[in-house]
C-alpha cells in the first residue's frame, strides 16, 4: 500500500511511507488514553479505538493527520 500506520498505549499515531518504510508523520496525545487498534477504512481514511471509549476516523493527509470525526 501506499501507507502504513501505528499505534501505541503512549497515544500516538504514525504513518510511515508504504514503499520505503519511513516515518513520514507522527503525532502525540491522539487520544486520552491508551489507542487499542487501528484499521483502514480506504486509501485515505483509518479508524483508530482508544481505552478512553472513544473511536475516531481520521484523514492521512501527510500535511496534518486531522480527525474527521469521534464517536464516543
Amino acid at each position: 500500500g501506499t501507507y502504513f500506520v501505528t499505534v501505541s498505549s503512549d497515544k500516538k499515531i504514525i504513518l510511515y511511507d508504504g514503499q520505503s518504510f519511513d516515518q513520514l508523520k507522527e503525532k502525540s496525545n491522539c487520544h486520552e488514553r491508551s489507542i487499542l487498534g487501528v484499521d483502514w477504512i480506504d486509501e485515505k481514511r483509518f479508524v483508530t479505538v482508544s481505552a478512553d471509549k472513544t473511536i475516531k476516523i481520521w484523514s492521512s493527509d501527510l500535511e496534518e493527520l486531522n480527525v474527521i470525526h469521534t464517536c464516543d
